[in-house]
């Protein structure tokens, strides 16, 4: 059985939904150990629930819906990086909700798609490893938490869940952070036990292209339902190719539409509407070049 874990929210979920599609349009199931069972992580209607279910009509799936305390995560801030959303935090508590018997699982977040197998994924040996992930571009071993493949075992062992609320504690000025849960994790994590792998495992728009080889592209910097997203036109149309069947009906012109007008205050975010620009401004590798000086200088992830 290949385990995926999302962590989300109410909000979240429709977005899920494309991700999880991706997943089984990819997945090939050659026997009952290649089944996926996906676990949801985070507080859900009862009609969001449903309609994530009501996708194993593309690809049969076992599921399972784990409940949030969200006092669990009273103290700590909500930043632009991620969602802007306490659901982020979600992953931090895998190790103490999850079932014992669950020995690795690979976390993805909601805002990406796969564009390969996840068999590529699950079949890596992290054995020695705590997890698995893609170093982010600005800081010198700091990986990006969106695509991580967890060994729980092991996790456990580490008593993860009481070295990161142990660090909490010993950090009184936490509400700083940059980067929410990710930081944490970071900090957190031994350094010798991450497995880094290579960027096509979780390919962010602001890297060099990687034409045939991105197993995972991560929309982490702004969404495809975003008025203002820069993604060239070849990323943008992967994302809404998955969109079809999604039970929130996401691509049909009044929720685009309705989206669209959300996603405004993308431009009350002086260091993304910065990217922005540049983007549209610059060619390819100017940009590229410019994004990590401008990232490593304010020490920030968009």
């Amino acid at each position: 059985m290949i385990n995926v874990l999302f962590g989300l929210d109410e909000h979240y979920a429709k977005y899920c939904a494309t991700t999880i599609i991706s997943i089984l349009r990819n997945h090939k199931v050659q026997s009952d150990q290649h089944k996926i069972h996906f676990f949801f992580l985070g507080n859900l209607s009862k009609n969001s629930k449903e309609r994530l279910i009501s996708l194993n009509q593309i690809q049969p799936f076992e599921y399972s819906f784990l409940e949030v305390d969200t006092k669990e995560f009273i103290g700590l801030p909500k930043t632009p990086a991620h969602i802007s959303s306490i659901a982020t935090y979600n992953r931090l508590l895998t190790t103490r909700l999850l079932p014992k018997h669950v020995n690795k699982i690979i976390y993805l977040d909601c805002d990406l798609i796969l564009n390969g197998d996840i068999d590529k994924i699950w079949n890596l040996d992290i054995s020695n490893y705590l997890l698995a992930a893609v170093k982010d571009s600005h800081i010198e071993d700091y990986f990006n938490a969106g695509v991580i493949f967890l060994n729980l075992k092991s996790l456990r062992d580490f008593n993860f869940y009481s070295k990161w609320k142990d660090f909490i504690i010993k950090h009184p000025d936490i509400s700083k952070i940059k980067n929410a849960d990710q930081d944490i994790l970071n900090a957190v994590i031994t350094k010798g036990k991450v497995l880094f792998l290579p960027g096509y495992y979780n390919y962010r728009q602001y890297r060099p292209p990687m034409d045939g080889k991105m197993i995972v592209i991560h929309y982490c910097s702004c969404k495809p339902w975003e008025i203002l997203c820069w993604y060239n036109k070849y990323l943008k149309g992967l994302y809404w190719q998955y969109t079809d069947v999604n039970p929130w009906k996401i691509n049909s012109k009044i929720n685009r539409f309705l989206s669209y007008i959300k996603s405004f205050k993308f431009l009350f975010n002086i260091n993304r509407l910065i990217i922005f620009l540049t983007i549209r401004l610059f060619k390819d590798e100017t940009r590229h070049r410019f994004r990590e000086k401008f990232m490593r200088k304010n020490n920030t992830l968009i």
